[in-house]
């Protein structure tokens, strides 16, 4: 019997993404994971750190295998993930991207850089690039972008490119704010 794994903790008793986990001890068991609002469902394995990073329908899951409860929990639409030379994980959902940084341990998540989709994503010399979705202008409805995963440079992108253009809106500041609250979370470093 599997044992269904939420975002929250509560019930889940929908076919989700399964999952089996084996222990240090040599036993095993088998996890029923809730999805998130993808089609994405992805395991990645850091056995160095004795974490697995599991996508559920772009829902990530960050468990020890040991315990049937994540260590974290993150995105909710993930479509895309690239994975750099170093092991770190480029999580690309409908409007940001999120790094889950291997060597620090801790999730970084981007401004939004799109309204809502990306597409022609590409991953190349560390650097993410590609369109990102702009439905506030007719004329040209893909922006390109590009987001330099090593120092997190972005360039480009529709969302900030709709607020340079429209700086008497109330959302004039947002651009400053969201670049203030880059959030840094640890992901592994419960387990060093």
């Amino acid at each position: 019997m599997y044992i269904p794994v939420t975002q929250n903790g509560e019930p889940f008793y929908q076919e989700g993404f399964v999952v089996r986990f084996y222990k240090k001890d040599g036993t095993d068991w088998v996890a029923n994971f809730q999805p998130g609002w993808s089609n994405l469902n992805e395991v990645y394995d850091f056995p160095e750190k004795n974490i697995v990073v599991v996508l559920s329908g772009g829902l990530g899951y960050v468990m020890n295998p040991e315990f049937s409860k994540p260590l974290l929990t993150f995105g909710l639409d993930i479509t895309d993930v690239f994975q750099t030379e170093n092991g770190s994980l480029i999580c690309v959902d409908s409007t940001a991207v999120q790094i889950l940084d291997n060597k620090s341990g801790e999730i970084w998540k981007s401004e939004r850089i799109s309204w809502d989709g990306f597409k022609d994503l590409l991953f190349q010399n560390e650097v993410l690039s590609g369109l990102s979705f702009d439905p506030t202008n007719p004329n040209r409805q893909w922006e390109k972008f590009s987001l330099n995963v090593t120092n997190r440079k972005l360039t480009g992108g529709s969302f900030r490119e709709f607020l340079k253009l429209n700086g008497d809106l109330e959302m004039k500041n947002q651009l400053e704010i969201q670049e203030r609250t880059i959030q840094n979370k640890p992901w592994w470093k419960f387990w060093k």
